[in-house]
């Protein structure tokens, strides 16, 4: 008696053409396997799992046999049983020439790219210009202007005004900084725009709120207790221009807006490593990209992200347990192996 031997098998049957019922892309999936099997009931059994949202597929478990018939289906773009793949990250080392890793031939080198998501954050100056930068918070005061000072103006006596411009870890002066907005600019020698320590350093001296103006980047850094927007370099020389014209320069933050359904071409990440590979750069690198910039997901309260608290030493405070968070990075956009 011959032994049937049955698969798992992702089906890809291309872009889903019904975009506002995603029950009928589902029921196409199982009308599809009903006539290969000839029974709904075998139909569910096998279907695995159902890709209705960026495009229409389905994974499920067949026999060579059924697999072939599939194959003839005029609706289908392609089929492949379960193969084991090994997938890496390319590393986060920012937009720079060959520095991207795992770039051996036989590796599936993932990059991280943008979604249609973003967090728009506006900012008010005192003569009614209206900037706009992303940012996560969503707290109080958000309804009063704030005096607001350049990092370079407000440096610490043992600090050089270079460090204090990026908001380096103890570089302003405390006295200055108190109950001021701050703005601060990323520096050419920073690959990666560390906002963490510069909001930090601005919680440390009192300061109400952090305007970072950073190389172009869409990821936004996690949720803090204080108004962190993070702009580009455009509008950071905007809102300075403004300071250094006007005698008492004030801003106010907004409320972080969440805007779904961009209709942008992704874009790889800023702080993903760039090709081609410095061992063999006739290989080319990255071989995909998937969404890594700003996903929201689960989260372990058990290794919650540290939030920064209006106090300067930090204590049992400062741990806020999380059970969703939002991060970027290669990590994001695949299993890790």
């Amino acid at each position: 008696m011959a032994v049937v031997v049955e698969q798992v098998h992702i089906v890809y049957m291309g872009e889903r053409m019904n975009q506002s019922e995603q029950q009928l892309v589902e029921d196409s999936h199982l009308d599809i396997l009903s006539r290969i099997l000839r029974s709904k009931g075998a139909a569910r059994r096998s279907i695995q799992y159902s890709y209705k949202h960026g495009f229409s597929g389905f994974v499920a478990v067949l026999s060579q046999s059924h697999a072939k018939l599939i194959a003839g289906i005029s609706q289908l773009c392609q089929y492949e049983s379960q193969r084991n793949f090994c997938v890496c990250s390319g590393g986060n080392s920012s937009p720079y020439p060959q520095t991207v890793i795992n770039t051996a031939p036989w590796l599936i080198t993932v990059s991280a790219r943008t979604i249609d998501r973003e967090f728009p954050s506006r900012i008010i100056m005192g003569n009614n210009q209206t900037l706009q930068g992303q940012s996560l918070y969503t707290g109080k005061d958000l309804s009063k202007f704030y005096r607001i000072v350049f990092g370079e103006d407000i440096a610490a006596s043992d600090a050089d005004e270079k460090s204090a411009r990026s908001c380096n870890s103890g570089s302003l002066n405390a006295t200055l900084a108190k109950g001021k907005a701050i703005l601060c600019f990323q520096s050419r020698s920073q690959r990666s725009a560390t906002v963490a320590i510069r909001i930090r350093t601005v919680t440390e001296v009192g300061g109400a709120g952090l305007i970072f103006a950073q190389f172009p980047t869409k990821d936004v850094d996690t949720s803090w207790s204080k108004p962190c927007v993070q702009v580009d370099f455009i509008t950071g020389t905007t809102i300075l221009s403004y300071m250094e014209a006007t005698r008492n320069p004030v801003i106010k933050f907004s409320k972080t807006k969440t805007v779904v359904g961009q209709q942008l071409s992704p874009e790889v990440a800023f702080f993903f490593s760039r090709g081609p590979s410095s061992l063999s750069p006739s290989v080319l690198k990255p071989d995909i990209a998937a969404p890594g910039v700003n996903i929201l997901a689960a989260w372990s309260p058990a290794s919650s992200a540290r939030l920064v608290s209006d106090a300067a030493n930090e204590d049992e405070s400062d741990l806020h347990p999380l059970n969703f968070n939002i991060e970027s990075g290669t990590s994001i956009c695949h299993a890790p192996t």
